[in-house]
């Protein structure tokens, strides 16, 4: 049987990390931790924000897009990253019962996402770990490695 699991949101805490990066980007932000977090939660996107609360423009939206893109998976920011309680523990459990534990995220570098795997112990839970390099639909390679099974499972935020 196969387990494929989401990393952001699902098996790690990056809340820190794209609120720091926010703030950064919005030197002029006075949004807390939980101000942030109660907009995106509510589906509000950065533009969005960024044209209501900050009056940005069309210009300084691309470069906040921009610099986001070049920022967010850096060790500066992914190092606020933390794996929720337990589930590593959980993980473990989970190989030992002889699942195929994949990892799928939509980062684009997978080199600095198996390093961050790595840090976090998991290298040898995984099977395979799957990253879009914002290129591919997570679909389409998931279902290149689904084989006759019945029993898959996708797990995310």
């Amino acid at each position: 049987m196969n387990i494929f699991i989401d990393l952001d949101g699902t098996l790690i805490n990056s809340k820190v990390r794209l609120y720091n990066l926010f703030q950064d980007l919005v030197p002029n932000s006075s949004f807390t931790f939980y101000d942030y977090w109660r907009l995106k939660e509510q589906g509000i996107n950065h533009s969005h924000i960024l044209i209501n609360y900050f009056d940005f423009n069309k210009k300084e939206l691309d470069d906040f897009q921009s610099k986001w893109m070049q920022l967010i998976e850096t060790d500066e920011y992914t190092k606020f990253d933390a794996p929720f309680n337990g589930v590593s523990k959980h993980l473990l459990e989970l190989k030992k019962m002889g699942f195929l534990l994949y990892i799928v995220t939509s980062r684009q570098y997978e080199e600095k996402a198996i390093s961050q795997i790595k840090n976090f112990g998991w290298s040898n839970i995984f099977n395979k770990i799957i990253v879009t390099q914002q290129k591919y639909k997570k679909e389409d390679l998931i279902s290149s490695l689904l084989n006759s099974e019945k029993n898959n499972y996708l797990i995310g935020d």
